[in-house]
């Protein structure tokens, strides 16, 4: 599969595709709807607040890919490279669609992307609400990130490595 095919599942079908600028403030909505779903606080969504924001300059400098049904985006996600690391910087899934598939198929396509582009490891932060998925999907715990909220001091983020198998793809 080449990173620009669509998905597809018996039940519906699923596009993924380069996100467009104009999408920043749906992207938004469905990070900040996402992220939510795992009954964090109104206070501690407001103090995510930009690093949930999609702007159209953040979609124009990096891969970002949206899965759709027909015309309705429900999934998104980001890379973000420094110098040395590619980030997987977003990962969404609008939660009346959770468990149907597309965040698999956002990873299968994420994995794709990775191949074509050179890319031999992606290093994810994740919510530890979504770690048993990362792992599942075959990245691998190599240590914690300090996120401390005023709420909650010693919280920390799993650290995850996916290494990029060309044979995989």
């Amino acid at each position: 599969m080449t990173f620009c095919e669509s998905i597809f599942d018996q039940r519906y079908m699923l596009a993924i595709r380069q996100a467009h600028p104009h999408e920043a403030a749906v992207l938004t909505a469905l990070a900040h709807t996402a992220k939510a779903h795992w009954g964090y606080s109104d206070a501690w969504i407001t103090a995510w607040r930009e690093s949930l924001t999609f702007t159209p300059a953040y979609i124009t400098a990096n891969p970002v890919f949206v899965a759709c049904l027909e015309e309705a985006v429900v999934g998104v996600y980001a890379l973000w490279e420094d110098d040395e690391t590619v980030y997987l910087d977003h990962m969404w899934v609008d939660p009346a669609h959770l468990r149907q598939g597309i965040g698999k198929a956002l990873m299968q396509h994420m994995v794709a992307y990775a191949v074509q582009s050179g890319i031999a490891a992606i290093e994810i932060w994740s919510d530890p609400h979504v770690e048993g998925f990362y792992r599942h999907m075959g990245a691998q715990r190599v240590g914690t990130i300090p996120a401390s909220m005023d709420t909650a001091p010693d919280r920390v983020l799993p650290k995850l490595i996916l290494t990029i198998d060309a044979d995989s793809a």
